[in-house]
């Protein structure tokens, strides 16, 4: 069996979506190829949709440079005229498929005022309502918010935020939560189920039950730009609105970033294109994945750093009360595919942080010194600690 690339993804576009749904799927796919570079050989899963969903929420109070900066790395502004409306309809088409669920959230601290703008922006694109939390209380507040996530994601991720994400300076977050339960349109026969070796990117291989079955499918065989044979095959969900692309080098010692360095939505879009009915046998792996990625670094390599900044964050339609930055951008994904179909789960967060707290520096590592007379400019002594010691 090849390595997989797995990628879900949606057979419907209405026609005002169409340019909004591509290039949410742009950024998303951006994200997974830069994570999957930074994770060479490992399991990943992320869920575009998630992150652009926050993401979104972001730009709704975004101002300045921090809006121009969100808006040209995504390739779209929701504070455009429309945008909102647009926004609305693809999580009203995307809730009304069969098995998807999602939701939209915003906690925000009792004491922030928001401004109005940022509320109706946020009811206008997510329907989404802020709900006020004390984040003096930290444990509580994190509690609450972990219970919101499991309660959206049928309980299978119910301790999403760690110990110690929320805290007094905590003054917002903005929340995705999806959770999905495809059947696959024809079952796999269990009785067919086999163990076989699986070869794993670093040259080892191990043991693993493959699922089998046989019967028409679409399928195509495409060559990247650097000449990487490699085929396309899609298993449709029952309903046929959604399916699995299963993306997969020919060459089994071949790296995946062959691939997904063109990973684009426009390359999904010509794969369906050209793929064709085919009668194929396929074995597919039984398998999970459960991803808890910190998306912080990989946002800031695509050029969004400056969201996290505390110098030009700029979130003021989100308040004018105090200058506000993303803090964390965290995101938890679990994926489970078996002979019946596929159960997955996503939750997203943006923890935003107050600018203004003081921000605490431990010397709990080594560290020089200089003693300097200020007028003369004479150092008295200078000194370094690696191990302090008491006398």
């Amino acid at each position: 069996m090849h390595s997989v690339c797995l990628a879900l993804t949606l057979a419907m576009c209405g026609t005002g979506l169409c340019n909004l749904l591509e290039k949410q799927a742009d950024f998303g796919l951006r994200v997974f190829s830069e994570e999957a570079r930074s994770s060479p050989g490992k399991n990943l899963v992320l869920s575009p949709y998630g992150i652009t969903s926050v993401l979104g929420m972001a730009q709704i109070g975004a101002y300045g440079t921090t809006l121009e900066t969100l808006t040209s790395r995504m390739g779209y502004s929701l504070q455009k005229r429309g945008m909102p409306r647009q926004q609305r309809m693809l999580h009203r088409d995307l809730s009304s498929e069969e098995g998807v669920e999602l939701a939209s959230g915003v906690m925000v601290d009792r004491k922030l005022l928001l401004e109005k703008s940022f509320r109706r922006g946020l009811a206008k694109a997510f329907q989404a309502m802020p709900h006020q939390l004390d984040f003096k209380q930290s444990d509580v507040a994190r509690r609450v918010i972990n219970s919101w996530v499991s309660d959206h994601t049928a309980g299978t991720i119910h301790q999403f935020l760690p110990d110690g994400v929320i805290t007094e300076r905590t003054r917002l977050v903005l929340l995705s939560a999806m959770h999905f339960h495809g059947m696959w349109k024809k079952p796999f026969d269990l009785k067919l189920t086999q163990e076989r070796l699986f070869h794993g990117a670093n040259g080892t291989t191990v043991p693993v039950p493959m699922m089998t079955i046989t019967q028409q499918f679409n399928y195509g065989e495409f060559v990247t730009a650097d000449g990487v044979d490699y085929d396309v095959i899609e298993v449709p969900y029952e309903g046929d609105s959604l399916s699995m692309l299963l993306v997969s080098p020919f060459e089994k010692d071949m790296p995946l970033s062959a691939l997904t360095v063109e990973l684009t939505s426009r390359k999904v879009h010509e794969w369906r294109q050209e793929m064709r009915k085919i009668n194929k046998q396929l074995s597919l792996p039984r398998f999970s994945i459960d991803s808890e990625l910190d998306l912080k670094s990989v946002l800031g390599k695509l050029g969004l750093g400056d969201i996290f900044s505390q110098s030009k964050a700029d979130f003021s339609r989100i308040t004018t009360e105090e200058p506000l930055c993303v803090s964390k951008f965290l995101q938890r994904v679990k994926i489970e595919v078996n002979e019946e179909g596929t159960k997955g789960s996503a939750a997203t967060a943006a923890i935003i942080y107050s600018r203004m707290a003081i921000e605490e520096l431990t010397l709990d590592h080594p560290f020089f010194f200089l003693i300097q007379h200020k007028t003369t400019g004479a150092v008295l002594f200078v000194g370094q600690i690696n191990q302090p010691q008491e006398h």
